[in-house]
């Protein structure tokens, strides 16, 4: 079976469960705990399912998670990337703006350009 249809079947047998999330966070926490474990299954894939779930549900998240694109970005405005999460009020002002999972489309897609202008700074 591949990634994509393993991960499938577990998103159908846990679908009551993924529904009864709360939160993103709490959302995000479950189906890494379910998926997680399936080998090739990486952080982008958890989180980029985690947001199509969440905004199915009405759950959006409320900081920006970090994945390899996203963490990338980030270390050129000088974060380590050690972290999951960032709290939106940790970026400049102009990036305060955008919903966070826009703000996570602005690292990911930006990262290379973001990383050669070298900006080391928060703000």
């Amino acid at each position: 079976m591949d990634l994509i249809a393993e991960a499938r079947q577990v998103f159908l047998v846990n679908s009551n469960t993924l529904a009864q999330s709360n939160s993103f966070d709490e959302l995000f926490l479950l189906i890494e705990s379910r998926v997680g474990g399936i080998h090739g299954i990486g952080e982008l894939y958890i989180y980029d399912t985690s947001l199509r779930i969440g905004a199915k549900l009405g759950l959006l998240p409320t900081k920006m998670y970090l994945h390899a694109g996203t963490r990338r970005g980030t270390r050129a405005l000088g974060f380590q990337g050690e972290t999951r999460t960032l709290e939106v009020s940790q970026l400049p002002g102009e990036l305060q703006q955008p919903p966070p999972h826009e703000i996570e489309d602005v690292f990911c897609i930006f990262k290379d350009k973001l990383q050669a202008v070298g900006v080391d700074n928060k703000g």
